[in-house]
């Protein structure tokens, strides 16, 4: 497959051109990044409501643990404290969902946000490309496989380039092809290779 051009201004602009695609994916990657970051500190109540619940449940445990000790009563006094730490579990829960929720919706935004331009950018390049691709493979298969590949390259350019783009390589270029001009054949064909990014046509049958 062919990926780049072998003329070296089309192969520049490909290369420069991907470069400025790369740099965009990087930079909205970057801006999906700090938009993660940013929604974040609407965790932070929930987090400290998580924290509280947290402690509440663990200081709870503790007491009832300590008055589970006392004798006759300790087993009555304890069952309170335990069920009052279940109200820190709760708390803890509810915290923590907030900080979920939060999560959630920073990360959907962030994807959303530099997926979009990403991905318009990267559909108007890979159109490019492949054009590109599907085209410089067609002349490459028909120079190594046609025997008087210049005639079919200089049919081609007549047929597919802009005529003042024709009329430039070689003037009356018709009128020369039709009457067999080798040199205007020759320019034609370099036309052609030049309009898909090829260079070094084979002029003669395959051997």
């Amino acid at each position: 497959m062919i990926f780049y051009a072998s003329t070296p201004a089309m192969r520049t602009r490909q290369i420069v051109v991907d470069v400025v695609v790369l740099l965009w994916v990087v930079l909205w990657i970057r801006v999906g990044m700090r938009l993660h970051d940013a929604p974040q500190l609407f965790a932070e109540p929930g987090r400290r409501i998580a924290d509280a619940g947290t402690s509440l449940s663990s200081n709870l445990r503790q007491a009832g643990d300590t008055v589970a000790g006392i004798p006759l009563v300790g087993d009555r006094v304890r069952d309170p404290f335990d069920r009052a730490s279940g109200a820190g579990t709760t708390l803890r829960d509810a915290g923590l969902t907030q900080i979920a929720a939060v999560e959630t919706v920073a990360t959907g935004l962030s994807v959303i946000v530099a997926a979009v331009p990403i991905s318009i950018v990267m559909l108007v390049w890979l159109r490019s490309r492949l054009r590109f691709v599907r085209r410089a493979r067609e002349v490459a298969e028909l120079s190594a496989t046609s025997p008087g590949v210049e005639d079919l390259l200089a049919l081609r350019a007549l047929t597919l380039r802009r005529p003042t783009d024709v009329i430039a390589a070689c003037p009356n270029a018709a009128g020369r092809w039709r009457a067999g001009d080798v040199t205007a054949i020759h320019e034609l064909a370099e036309l052609e290779l030049r309009a898909v990014g090829l260079t070094g046509v084979r002029s003669g049958p395959p051997t």
